[in-house]
């Protein structure tokens, strides 16, 4: 476990990827809190040069909305495994994230290698999908920490009290880990599977494409649950909250149990000569 935690940290997939993550989790979580400020102060420049933004267009009734006062909207600034239109672009980073991490030890030939110092390619399997699951735990960690951090500091800011229960909250916030901790060993899995780099990036890409697509036809059956939009339910930022949230992350669940016993049959299987050069 120690070499493949070593790995991790040698092909620096999992800390690029984390550290834009967090960046942008920052931005995104910072935009969503301070939302109403914002749109006020692109008021305020209007004042100072006319038309400069079409932000004097909104009603008080729109820029009442998006204060951080009612619940709905705090949970959304808090989820950690939200995003736009039901595509959660933490869940895509974390199966891209496990995903590069196994095709690369492909593209460079080190798996044939790895296979040779540890026979046993069971328990070999078992390391690599436990790296990339406490590689997706540090990074899922830091993102609900960064969103955290910025919801109860705008909340300190504004001078507004918490008005969502707080075991609802931490409740969402640890099926939002959870998920996206699956989310990067259902990578891993897909990476035994693929172990080409350009093709896991093109069905990962191709799968939120299509989910966005497919969207309206989830929220029409009141189930809201496919594809990207799993770790967006799972959160319990669902149409359907209560059961919702726990049947989206049990769908996650079973979709990775299935993609990570499927590529420990194929690695089993497979010679280790492959190389994507």
């Amino acid at each position: 476990m120690n070499v493949e935690i070593m790995r991790l940290r040698q092909g620096r997939i999992a800390s690029t990827m984390t550290i834009i993550l967090i960046i942008a989790t920052f931005l995104v979580a910072t935009l969503e809190a301070f939302a109403r400020d914002t749109i006020n102060a692109l008021i305020s420049l209007n004042r100072v040069i006319p038309n400069a933004t079409q932000a004097q267009s909104m009603s008080p009734e729109d820029l009442a909305k998006l204060s951080l006062d009612q619940p709905g909207l705090q949970l959304t600034a808090a989820a950690n495994a939200g995003g736009v239109g039901g595509v959660s672009p933490a869940a895509l980073a974390m199966m891209i994230m496990g995903g590069l991490f196994i095709t690369r030890e492909y593209h460079f030939a080190s798996m044939t290698s790895a296979a040779v110092a540890l026979p046993r390619r069971g328990q070999l399997y078992r390391n690599k999908c436990a790296a990339a699951a406490l590689a997706s735990f540090v990074a899922a960690f830091g993102l609900t920490a960064v969103r955290l951090l910025v919801l109860f500091t705008a909340l300190a800011v504004q001078r507004i009290n918490l008005a969502l229960d707080p075991f609802a909250l931490v409740m969402s916030e640890l099926r939002g880990l959870v998920t996206l901790v699956l989310c990067g060993v259902l990578g891993a899995g897909l990476g035994f599977l693929l172990r080409r780099q350009t093709v896991l990036l093109l069905l990962l890409g191709g799968l939120f494409v299509v989910e966005s697509t497919f969207r309206s036809l989830a929220t029409l059956t009141g189930a809201d649950i496919l594809h990207g939009c799993l770790p967006l339910s799972a959160t319990g930022l669902s149409t359907q909250p209560g059961a919702q949230g726990w049947l989206a992350a049990g769908i996650v669940v079973a979709w990775s149990a299935i993609v990570v016993t499927w590529g420990a049959f194929c690695f089993n299987r497979r010679e280790l000569t492959f190389s994507a050069l």
